[in-house]
């Protein structure tokens, strides 16, 4: 017992007297992130667009695939506003818009309707940049 207490102090003071490690002394550490097989989704640009619940019709907005949309959806009424196909759910109040920020990472078509509503307010299709870039969205 003495003998493990002793070398329990000399163990104490040489941790003690040593000086701390350098930060350039631990060997360095690499850790490589794989990211998703999409097309280049740089240089895309910010697409800002409001669709009306009451409007009469479905509204559509058109988004290239690599743009980032930022949707407002106003209602008179209050409620949730949901994308199925995204997984999407917003409150939306007649004083607060739900508001949605969406990356177009492929090509697709999504309903936006009010929860318990069997009509959709709105769809979004995301399609290819070149053939999109140039025409207006109809929301406005």
């Amino acid at each position: 017992m003495i003998v493990m207490l002793v070398l329990l102090g000399m163990s104490a003071l040489a941790a003690g007297l040593a000086p701390p490690p350098q930060s350039g002394d631990e060997p360095p550490t690499t850790s490589t992130a794989r990211t998703r097989d999409h097309r280049d989704l740089t240089g895309g640009q910010l697409v800002e667009r409001t669709i009306d619940a009451q409007s009469k019709r479905p509204q559509t907005v058109t988004v290239p695939v690599g743009d980032q949309l930022s949707l407002r959806v106003k209602s008179s009424h209050t409620g949730e506003i949901e994308i199925p196909n995204l997984g999407l759910l917003q409150n939306v109040t007649r004083f607060d818009p739900a508001h949605f920020d969406i990356l177009a990472s492929s090509k697709g078509s999504h309903e936006v309707k009010i929860v318990g509503s069997r009509h959709p307010v709105g769809f979004l299709e995301f399609g290819d940049a070149e053939k999109r870039r140039g025409k207006p969205a109809k929301a406005q």
